[in-house]
């Protein structure tokens, strides 16, 4: 799906599988404009989590959106475990929208397109969350995360050079920052973390540890 921008002058690609509405938005306000932005959470107690975030630019432009979550809103199992994760990337979204100058309507549709894929009931019981957590646990550490093999052929699909098909040590000659961003500020932006794209994470993370760079440098 495309989303015309009124402030780009342009579409925007949605692709169904390749990335989350959410991880598009946040790939074009970080590398597609001069925009920065900030959180303020204004609610946060047992029965809600709301947060106000703010988009501006040496324009003047400026936008606020707003996310809340709560019991009622939150579907998915593992979103209701991390409330204020969700509150903060549906303010974000809101934000975005109108600062971009996307058509809400179109994007919440789309949005919720893909609540629902994320939320179709499968043949496994779910279980209890914390159940879960504790039986990972006490799988031994090489269990839980298979080391990535041949890491500098792995091939990269996030981060702002995707669509290129880099490799992780063609990256790190063209665009450190972006391995950087992959490596550290991803990883904490994005949860849950699919597996290909995981596999991604630990390579850049790798790749940085392996040649000497500070892997707990954030970049915004």
């Amino acid at each position: 799906m495309q989303l015309y921008s009124e402030l780009l002058n342009r579409n925007i690609d949605f692709p169904e599988k390749e990335s989350s509405p959410h991880e598009i938005l946040d790939h074009v306000i970080r590398y597609e404009t001069d925009a920065e932005f900030d959180f303020e959470p204004f609610i946060c107690d047992n029965a809600r989590v709301s947060v106000r975030c703010r988009i501006w630019d040496k324009t003047g432009r400026e936008v606020r959106g707003f996310g809340e979550a709560a019991e009622a809103n939150l579907r998915n199992p593992i979103a209701k475990s991390y409330p204020i994760k969700m509150a903060i990337k549906r303010a974000f979204d809101d934000a975005a929208v109108y600062y971009l100058g996307l058509p809400a309507k179109d994007y919440k549709l789309l949005f919720e397109m893909e609540e629902q894929q994320s939320n179709k009931p499968t043949d496994e019981k779910i279980g209890d969350p914390a159940e879960k957590v504790r039986e990972k646990a006490t799988q031994p550490a090489q269990e839980q995360r298979k080391p990535v093999t041949n890491y500098e052929d792995v091939i990269i699909t996030i981060g702002r050079q995707k669509g290129k098909n880099y490799t992780v040590a063609q990256l790190a000659e063209k665009d450190m920052d972006s391995l950087l961003y992959i490596a550290n500020t991803f990883p904490r932006q994005i949860s849950p973390i699919s597996g290909p794209r995981q596999e991604q994470v630990d390579a850049c993370q790798r790749w940085l540890k392996e040649h000497s760079h500070t892997a707990g440098k954030n970049v915004a």
